[in-house]
């Protein structure tokens, strides 16, 4: 274990002499955000091309509802524009500031620093996803914005970054990006964050009964898009806090007001 750490930190230090720190944060960045998004969810949508009959794994809704394969081509194409969205916002803002926005030192965060500002990460991005996606709920916002996102009524993996480009900016990078903005992360720290993120979005919206360990989050938020109400976090702390989570829609507390 010891002779691992070493071989990652003279790794990481050989990176950080070769190369300037904003092209280290660019990208590493670009290729957590590709790599952490589209392996695990072309996985799934392979999955879902080729059917009940080959993949064992149980759909949360009936077959019969699952999306067809001219929306998933039309969830593809909008998931790779707001990706590409991610990388010219990135560029610009480096551009603007002359600096790495996150830090990039000649050293690793150690390992309770990183499992300390991890968990604080997690907990900032689920108040900041919580209030922006509750907003985005807003009769107004949601004709004109969230609706996109909700064309989805049965979501499948792609789903996870499908959205209007201003939802994607305010419900996707933000409460990513901050977090660790804000705690002055290492950008490793930041990169693990993200990809965190990108998979257990995509377990929310891949539409499987997975087992149990990621199962409420994904059977919570398959709800929350075929009914468009409550479940409204990533996971579940504010809900909680304000009433908003549901299990079961004809027994829940949540009321139909509540978009």
């Amino acid at each position: 274990m010891e002779s691992f750490t070493q071989s990652v930190n003279e790794g990481w230090s050989h990176l950080y002499q070769t190369y300037t720190p904003r092209t280290i944060e660019f990208v590493g960045s670009a290729i957590v955000l590709f790599g952490a998004f589209w392996i695990p969810a072309l996985a799934l949508t392979t999955m879902d091309l080729l059917g009940p009959t080959v993949i064992g794994w149980r759909k949360i809704q009936a077959q019969s509802k699952q999306p067809n394969t001219a929306a998933m081509k039309k969830a593809l194409s909008n998931c790779f524009s707001n990706q590409l969205l991610t990388g010219v916002i990135h560029l610009a803002l480096l551009a603007a500031t002359g600096k790495p926005l996150w830090k990039v030192g000649p050293t690793l965060p150690s390992l309770r620093d990183s499992v300390k500002q991890l968990f604080l990460a997690s907990i900032l991005q689920e108040i900041i996803f919580y209030h922006a996606h509750r907003a985005l709920h807003h009769p107004y916002f949601y004709r004109k914005i969230h609706k996109k996102h909700h064309e989805f009524t049965t979501p499948i993996a792609l789903a996870a970054l499908y959205a209007h480009p201003i939802e994607y900016v305010a419900s996707n990078i933000l409460p990513v990006a901050l977090p660790p903005y804000i705690l002055g992360s290492h950008i490793v720290l930041f990169w693990f964050h993200l990809a965190w993120a990108l998979v257990l979005a995509i377990v929310a919206h891949c539409g499987y009964e997975l087992p149990s360990i990621s199962k409420w989050n994904m059977v919570v938020h398959d709800m929350h898009h075929e009914f468009s109400r409550g479940n409204y976090g990533t996971i579940g702390l504010c809900d909680l806090i304000y009433g908003t989570r549901a299990t079961e829609f004809k027994t829940s507390k949540v009321s139909k007001k509540q978009t």
